[in-house]
């Protein structure tokens, strides 16, 4: 829809513990400037392939092994290593150096309480492999070109093969209970709230070029308005939204912080049947109808997001598995770590410049 905010969604296959990683890693990307790529590329810091990074349970982790892996994760985002500053490629190269940490000590601990596991890791991993490189004809090139082998696609498969069969346990270990889920419910009520809407519909006149030959063509429609033609009509003849010009200009119930802020401001003012005066936005210049009174906002039930709930509350749950994990099994890391969480920094270095002139203050 034309006069939605701008947005960008970014959807890749990850389950549970990539979830929060990737998010934070793709938003510090979003704000990356392009003159500072470059780099490496492969690597988050100095050491050939063979170095020994971490050691969980006796096994090693080494350096081409989490390369293998930010190279992977960069080629499904459609870019890569070189493509962030340094920064970027330091912080995403020690959370992945966490994540492959983590999951060898998830693996083992489901091969010895699951019979199964490895069977049926084998099995998936050969399934999914198949589907991964069903894709598309040049999906061996796109690989190649990373330096990613197939080896690499089937460890991460079978990643997160063992994530899910260990979140499925500590789901089955841990549920979520009714006191448990409710006590959340009522220290979040405000995430829980069905925002204020409004049934809108508009006449659009934009094109950046002319905006004076517009705001001409937009004040001519107003007059027409004013002299009681038919909204719809006139929006399924001039409105440069094609998308909701074929349904006279209908957007439909808009919920509140949808729209960009001059629109909102106007449309959300307005009683059914009453008509904006012309608005400016970045779009254009619309003539705003109010199509239903304003919506107030609503506090959604308990019993209707109890699910939504239950899920945030299992995966809590299945972080704190993996933190016990970690303490019954210490990993032993060969490179910097946090003096806080003993583990490699995942976080972006603060400004210099702003520091110190903060600290000069």
């Amino acid at each position: 829809m034309i006069v939605r905010k701008k947005s960008v969604f970014i959807s890749i296959c990850f389950t549970l513990a990539m979830i929060m990683v990737v998010l934070g890693v793709m938003l510090a990307f979003a704000a990356c400037d392009d003159e500072n790529a470059g780099g490496t590329g492969r690597s988050g810091g100095s050491g050939d392939g063979n170095e020994v990074l971490a050691v969980v349970e006796g096994q090693d982790i080494t350096r081409k092994q989490v390369d293998d892996l930010c190279a992977f994760m960069a080629m499904n985002w459609g870019m890569t290593m070189d493509d962030m500053d340094e920064s970027n490629r330091t912080m995403l190269f020690n959370q992945m150096l966490i994540y492959t940490a983590d999951n060898v000590l998830i693996k083992n601990y489901m091969d010895e309480s699951d019979e199964g596991a490895a069977e049926g890791a084998k099995s998936t991993v050969d399934q999914q492999m198949v589907m991964y490189k069903s894709q598309g004809a040049d999906i061996d090139q796109q690989l190649s070109a990373a330096g990613i082998t197939d080896d690499t696609v089937k460890s991460y498969i079978e990643t997160q093969y063992y994530q899910e069969l260990f979140y499925e346990k500590v789901k089955t270990d841990d549920p979520v209970t009714d006191d448990e889920a409710k006590a959340y419910y009522d220290e979040h009520k405000n995430e829980f709230i069905t925002p204020a809407s409004i049934g809108l519909s508009h006449i659009l006149v934009g094109d950046k070029e002319h905006k004076d030959a517009d705001r001409t063509s937009i004040e001519a429609i107003m007059k027409r308005v004013e002299n009681g033609e038919d909204f719809a009509e006139l929006a399924k003849r001039y409105s440069s939204d094609t998308g909701s010009a074929v349904s006279g200009g209908a957007l439909g119930v808009v919920p509140k912080g949808m729209m960009v802020a001059p629109f909102e401001e106007a449309g959300f003012k307005l009683k059914k049947g009453e008509i904006s005066g012309i608005v400016e936005s970045d779009f254009g210049f619309h003539i705003i109808k109010a199509d239903t009174d304003l919506i107030p906002e609503q506090q959604k039930p308990f019993d209707s997001v109890r699910e939504q709930i239950d899920g945030i509350i299992a995966q809590d749950h299945f972080y704190e598995a993996i933190k016990k994990l970690k303490e019954e099994h210490p990993v032993k890391y060969n490179v910097e770590v946090d003096s806080e969480t003993g583990e490699p920094s995942t976080s972006l270095p603060q400004n210099t410049e702003t520091d110190s002139g903060d600290a000069a203050k």
